[in-house]
């Protein structure tokens, strides 16, 4: 206010001043408003100029935060990527993970398959070996007289009688000594009707007599083994757990080359092998 009482008296004066000097007062007030005019527009431009020096500096802080939020916008995008990647890896890792749980799966089934597989095989030699006992315990008396010989081989359980004691050389009409063996083994083998009996005929490799009742070593086997199938059926054991098989020379337990070896060749074997339904 002080200015613009300032600026009115300097122009008061002016005027008395131009006045004097003989130019018109009313072009000189002319001039007076003009130049208020003009200092008003230079006001104004000064505020508009101070507003958009406000305006800057709120646009320059909006611009720095803009790039603050473009820096951050860029790491938050480096970051996405390297998530997706990590993710893609892990969405491999469980694959590979899934297919080998799949593979352990199928290893543990193989594994409780032949677990469960040896067990029933243990189970069954335990059986086996129980009757083994059991037949041991029954023909104790046949055994220790030499008369008979009990195997468990392999699962494979047989009576085991010499020639000597069955049979007189080359011939298949079984001894007095023989059927008393024959005999105590028909009772046992009543004790066991789950069990069929395989009746093997074994002779040596030497020839039969030519002109005696045998053509050969099969013809030989073969009639022993259908004698000691006849005599335990007429013993009481029923026909349908009996069978004969002639097995001829062809298959030793010991050599052929000594005596003793061919006299271990010549004998009945006695399979016994569960009763086929």
């Amino acid at each position: 206010m002080k200015k613009r009482d300032a600026l009115l008296g300097a122009a008061l004066v002016g005027s008395l001043i131009a006045v004097g000097c003989g130019i018109p007062e009313d072009r000189y007030v002319k001039k007076v408003n003009e130049a208020e005019q003009l200092r008003q527009d230079l006001e104004g431009a000064r505020g508009q100029l101070r507003a958009l020096d406000k305006q800057k500096v709120v646009l320059d802080a909006t611009l720095s935060e803009k790039g603050d939020l473009q820096q951050a916008l860029t790491k938050a995008e480096s970051r996405v990527v390297r998530l997706e990647d990590t993710l893609a890896n892990r969405g491999r890792e469980i694959a590979e993970l899934g297919a080998r749980v799949q593979q352990l799966e199928s290893e543990r089934a193989a594994l409780s398959g032949r677990q469960q597989k040896l067990l029933d095989e243990k189970r069954a030699l335990e059986q086996k070996t129980q009757e083994y006992d059991a037949l041991a315990a029954k023909l104790k008396e046949e055994v220790d007289a030499g008369r008979i010989e009990l195997t468990n081989l392999r699962g494979r359980m047989a009576v085991k009688l010499s020639d000597k004691v069955l049979f007189a050389s080359g011939s298949a009409r079984i001894r007095d000594e023989g059927r008393q063996a024959l005999a105590k083994l028909a009772e046992v083998f009543k004790t066991l009707p789950g069990k069929a009996l395989r009746v093997e005929g074994h002779t040596d490799n030497v020839p039969v007599a030519k002109g005696g009742p045998h053509a050969s070593n099969w013809d030989l086997s073969s009639a022993r083994s259908l004698a000691v199938v006849n005599y335990l059926q007429e013993a009481g054991i029923d026909a349908a757990r009996l069978s004969a098989e002639a097995c001829g020379q062809y298959r030793p337990i010991a050599s052929n080359d000594t005596p003793e070896g061919r006299a271990q060749n010549r004998r009945i074997e006695i399979v016994i092998v569960p009763l086929a339904s």
